[in-house]
């Protein structure tokens, strides 16, 4: 009678570690699909309609921070009584807006990124449903090991 009821345990149990398995790998798929896909979808669209805006306030912000620059360093000139050495102050603030520059190209970069893959060939829904049931199975196959 003791070994009918531990059977009957270990079978329940089993069955509910079935169903965790099934629930994790949901979660799993849900938790891909909205990384990669969702939050791709949705920073792409964002890009493609504010990146140009926001490339060209960035690049205006930059080149307002560099004249207010280039006029502190006149003005140090000025205030010291020296003479106005323009090509030694450009080279100053080459130096100094280096990593504005590189922002500003990582920033062009996304951009190009976020145009190319909108311009990507979309897969119909059946081949998008044909895709998720095989990842769903991946996904199953990797939590059962």
């Amino acid at each position: 009678m003791n070994e009918l009821i531990k059977s009957e345990i270990f079978e329940r149990l089993i069955k509910d570690i079935q169903e965790l398995r099934e629930v994790l790998s949901n979660l799993y798929f849900e938790v891909d699909n909205l990384q990669f896909i969702e939050c791709r979808n949705i920073e792409t669209a964002y890009l493609l309609e504010f990146g140009n805006l926001l490339y060209k306030v960035q690049s205006k912000d930059i080149e307002s921070r560099r004249l207010k620059r280039k006029l502190d360093l006149v003005q140090k000139y000025v205030n010291r009584q020296e003479k106005i050495n323009l090509a030694k102050i450009e080279d100053i603030l080459d130096k100094e807006y280096e990593r504005y520059k590189k922002s500003l190209e990582k920033q062009l970069k996304k951009l190009s990124e976020a145009i190319e893959y909108s311009s990507l060939e979309r897969l119909s829904d059946d081949e998008v449903k044909y895709m998720k049931s095989l990842y769903r199975k991946i996904v199953k196959n990797c939590i059962q090991i």
